[in-house]
């Protein structure tokens, strides 16, 4: 017991380390041994774990990934810094914020299409990168489509989700489907008698806002791996 409590203490030094050395390959797999061998009902030091693999992660290009891990950090130990991380680097949509408003919105757009889409397949993933151009496409269409018919500058965040979420595009199967329909669960406060705002504090308890908690739209990084 003492000797795996030992190890990951190691671990974890070791990814900080390799962290200050710019080596965030490394230091990824310190902290994912680290996560591994801490005890579960050392929240705070999880939390730190976890704090630190968001850096990791969001050096090595995985910025949805990141987000994630600063929300599962802030959620074990609401005294680190993953709640001033995850309000530095989110956009209005809890995803890696772009350059520009407009980007934010073709993400939010891409991202909810893309998940609906791999949801319909057993692999969860984009098997080739025939497939991967050939959805890009679709959704690229789908949105200039969307852009020329609505105004989206009239329309509040929580509007636009609703409108990205009700386009529907007909994607072409490339194996039999795991689902002909997917359904989307609708966030309701039932004490207060009313959907949640994305700007409402989450249900789980976690203190952030919903849009960065448990209504966060997972970023292409995390789809692109089966994440959802």
């Amino acid at each position: 017991m003492e000797r795996n409590i030992e190890s990951w203490r190691i671990a974890y030094a070791r990814g900080k380390a390799f962290l200050s050395l710019h080596d965030p390959e490394r230091a990824l797999k310190s902290f994912e041994q680290a996560l591994a061998e801490c005890p579960v009902g050392r929240s705070k030091e999880l939390g730190k774990i976890l704090f630190f693999l968001g850096v990791t992660l969001k050096k090595l290009g995985l910025s949805g990934c990141a987000l994630r891990s600063w929300s599962a950090a802030r959620k074990l130990d609401k005294h680190n810094f993953s709640d001033k991380f995850l309000e530095r680097f989110t956009n209005r949509y809890g995803m890696i914020r772009q350059e520009t408003p407009e980007l934010d919105d073709w993400n939010a757009f891409y991202s909810i299409q893309l998940g609906r889409y791999l949801a319909t397949k057993r692999s969860k993933k984009i098997g080739t990168d025939a497939e991967n151009d050939m959805i890009w496409d679709l959704i690229r269409e789908g949105w200039n489509e969307l852009r020329q018919s609505v105004d989206l500058s009239i329309l509040s965040s929580c509007e636009r989700l609703a409108l990205f979420g009700n386009y529907r595009i007909v994607f072409p199967f490339f194996s039999v489907p795991a689902a002909q329909e997917s359904y989307e669960s609708i966030p309701v406060d039932f004490t207060r008698q009313r959907r949640i705002s994305f700007d409402d504090k989450c249900l789980c308890g976690s203190g952030l806002p919903y849009r960065l908690c448990c209504g966060r739209i997972p970023c292409k990084d995390e789809l692109a791996g089966g994440i959802f």
